[in-house]
């Protein structure tokens, strides 16, 4: 990925963040480090493959559906593992 597109991704990332209201949408977590988008839906797992850029594009369309929120992530019994393992088909 170009450096443009970084700088764009990460802009809009920041952005993305703030229009969720930087919190997990679960526990109320605003520790953004640990924040993590997530499809409401699921649409497959398409997106984890992308580049940045490609990736913060299928976000905000998603967000322009109501179907992202920010999920507490990175270790296992975070909220975002939770939702994961919920939607997991048995």
């Amino acid at each position: 990925m170009g450096l443009r597109q970084r700088i764009w991704a990460k802009k809009k990332r920041l952005e993305l963040r703030r229009l969720l209201g930087m919190k997990c949408a679960q526990c109320g977590s605003k520790d953004y480090r640990k924040l993590e988008f997530d499809v409401i839906i699921p649409q497959g797992g398409k997106h984890h493959k992308m580049e940045w850029s490609w990736r913060m594009s299928f976000y905000y369309q998603q967000f322009r559906k109501n179907n992202l929120q920010l999920l507490c992530g990175q270790k296992v019994g975070s909220c975002h593992n939770k939702k994961t393992i919920n939607e997991q088909p048995f």
